[in-house]
């Protein structure tokens, strides 16, 4: 891992310079996932993968193909392996107020990132984030808005998404006015209540009593570490708080 790579372990520590000084003319190094060349005496690389599993191994993924001269020079070219092509997408709804804009800007975002993708399929987590007075409906009736979506990639063409997460607020015009309503009352009592020590302490105990009764392959839902759990925690109740309040929204105003 030479000197060391996000998400994975420091073992057979060295670093570039060290395999640079060794005499060799190349070094094919392997098991980081993210292809990296470190230039020197020596030509060092990490060719990376030929496919991504995931949205965590996301963009191109290739091999490299090394001609080695009799004179010991050392060519590489890199070439593009990967079928499908895993990419995050950040539509931003600041103020949108119609739902026909939204699926507007979602589809445009669709099209740049086809546009761009080099691999036969694109495979697309969408992240919708800002303030927006539409918030609540779009929290509230996020499955009309996962199939909008999913239909928009595919008259896009060889586009899939893979997943839809809402990061949206009420715009702050909305917030003022809702100051004085029980709905955003009883929202703000929610997220106190969740907030506090007690309830975490209570939500915690439930989610791991729930990952054991899973099957061991099945038990990494809630994260593979303590670190991972408390964030899944902060998604969980905060996500549970804003869909409460968007239904409750959504019976008022009927």
């Amino acid at each position: 891992s030479l000197a060391g790579s996000p998400g994975h372990d420091v073992y057979a520590p060295c670093n570039a310079t060290d395999l640079h000084a060794h005499g060799f003319d190349y070094w094919a190094l392997g098991h980081i996932h993210v292809r990296q060349v470190h230039p020197g005496a020596s030509t060092v690389v990490m060719p990376g993968i030929p496919q991504g599993r995931d949205i965590n191994e996301a963009g191109e993924k290739s091999v490299t193909l090394v001609t080695i001269r009799d004179d010991r020079t050392v060519e590489i070219e890199e070439r593009l392996t990967s079928i499908a092509q895993f990419e995050r997408v950040n539509v931003d709804l600041t103020e949108m107020e119609e739902w026909s804009d939204v699926v507007g800007r979602v589809r445009s975002a669709l099209e740049r990132v086809r546009a761009s993708v080099k691999s036969r399929h694109a495979v697309v987590r969408l992240d919708l984030t800002g303030a927006s007075p539409l918030s609540w409906a779009l929290i509230r009736d996020r499955d009309l808005l996962l199939a909008e979506a999913e239909q928009a990639a595919e008259q896009t063409g060889d586009t899939w998404v893979e997943k839809l997460e809402l990061k949206v607020s009420p715009s702050t015009s909305q917030t003022c006015e809702e100051a004085a309503d029980p709905i955003f009352e009883l929202a703000q009592s929610m997220r106190a209540d969740a907030g506090s020590d007690a309830f975490r302490a209570e939500a915690r105990a439930l989610v791991q009593k729930m990952v054991a009764d899973l099957p061991p392959d099945g038990r990494d839902f809630a994260g593979k570490d303590e670190a991972e759990l408390e964030l899944f925690l902060d998604r969980v109740l905060a996500n549970g708080a804003n869909l409460v309040t968007a239904r409750l929204k959504a019976g008022g105003s009927q």
